[in-house]
């Protein structure tokens, strides 16, 4: 393989293209420029809120692609190429079963924003990490956006605490998911 064979690379974000204190390695603009004079697109892959991702990269944002919120959002040069949006049931129902779990924490991720009903001091540092555009409301189930994911953690273990609840509930359909 030769260096014209390579036409796209994605980078995972957190453990991966970032240090340990979040920041991108010595030289990373000196290379993606290199690469995009190759003709190779560089994309920022993360569960990450597309606007983290954009603030992380901010002399690149008009110029390189992001593959956000897991995937469900794609942004090229500032332009969604691909959203995947979630319907209104399926994020009732895992709101719902969210709820019922003690300690569990929700993050209802839109297209504009992240919303949250917490004002938990370690779920709100937390989630500032990876939500740079998050609102507070007083019920996730009144918000107006377009839906691409709902994030759940218990910060006891969502292994532990959620999965069981969520499996029980959903396991057995795939539209959830």
């Amino acid at each position: 393989m030769n260096k014209h064979d390579i036409k796209f690379i994605a980078a995972d974000m957190d453990g991966t293209l970032l240090d340990e204190n979040s920041l991108l390695p010595e030289g990373f603009y000196d290379l993606y420029d290199n690469l995009e004079q190759q003709g190779v697109i560089f994309a920022a892959a993360s569960g990450r809120q597309y606007y983290s991702l954009i603030e992380t990269f901010e002399p690149l944002k008009d110029r390189m692609m992001f593959i956000a919120e897991n995937g469900t959002m794609v942004m090229h040069h500032g332009k969604e190429v691909y959203s995947c949006g979630m319907d209104s049931s399926s994020i009732k129902a895992i709101i719902e079963e969210a709820r019922a779990i003690e300690g569990a924490q929700i993050v209802l991720c839109g297209k504009k924003s992240a919303y949250i009903e917490t004002q938990d001091p370690q779920a709100l540092k937390e989630f500032s990490k990876y939500y740079h555009r998050c609102e507070y409301v007083d019920d996730l189930l009144k918000v107006d956006d377009e839906f691409i994911k709902v994030a759940v953690c218990h910060f006891d273990g969502t292994e532990k605490h959620v999965f069981p609840s969520f499996n029980q509930a959903f396991g057995k359909s795939t539209k959830w998911w």
